[in-house]
């Protein structure tokens, strides 16, 4: 049974990754060099109720699966009033959806599937009054710094289980702690209507263990 369940897990890991290379895909085209994988999720309206998608642009390497996999945030683009939420719920759904990205880690097999979990800790922001939708980039050059979450993670049956074992800045930029949240308005006559920071600390990102 145990064989038929990996194999299942398998066919699905391989048709997820099979069209995913980042390469000449978009927005994926700015993935970094280590990871050649690219998907966009769009979050579910159960998450962020919304006329028009809400998505995630993460870039992932395979290469040591089921082992280990390296995901990267690229890009989010969300409502205003789910975005407090989503760092949190994106965590549960990689805890929950990682073996359609990297296979099957039975917990009576160990060591556990190790998840490096990168998000931007600076990078550019920018706002569209007439969606009231937010757009986050990973900052590059002197605006790259970034939070790396080791996650553990297996399966028991249908179960599984992870938990968050450290928090490590990397990255040797710098930004500025801009206070954007006064500066959404969705009155077109409004100098806030449509902006753009290029580099700022991105609110809500929590590179500390709790």
């Amino acid at each position: 049974m145990k064989k038929i369940y990996f194999v299942l897990l398998l066919t699905i890991f391989l048709g997820f990754v099979a069209g995913n290379k980042a390469s000449g895909q978009g927005v994926c085209q700015n993935c970094p060099q280590q990871y050649p994988f690219c998907y966009t999720l769009t979050i579910p309206e159960s998450v962020c109720p919304s006329l028009e998608p809400n998505t995630v642009t993460f870039c992932y390497n395979i290469e040591y699966c089921p082992n280990r996999i390296d995901i990267f945030v690229l890009e989010l683009e969300i409502r205003l009033e789910c975005y407090n939420d989503f760092w949190e719920w994106f965590l549960n759904w990689i805890g929950n959806n990682i073996a359609s990205l990297c296979g099957y880690k039975p917990c009576d097999e160990p060591p556990p599937m190790e998840i490096n979990y990168t998000v931007p800790i600076c990078g550019r922001v920018e706002w569209y009054g007439s969606h009231r939708k937010l757009v986050y980039r990973y900052g590059q050059g002197d605006c790259d710094k970034r939070c790396v979450s080791k996650v553990l993670w297996c399966i028991n049956g249908n179960q599984t289980y992870w938990v968050v074992v450290s928090k490590t800045v990397i990255g040797t930029g710098d930004c500025p702690e801009i206070n954007y949240m006064d500066r959404f308005s969705t009155d077109p006559a409004s100098q806030y209507y449509q902006w753009g920071i290029d580099c700022t600390r991105i609110i809500g990102v929590n590179c500390e263990m709790e």
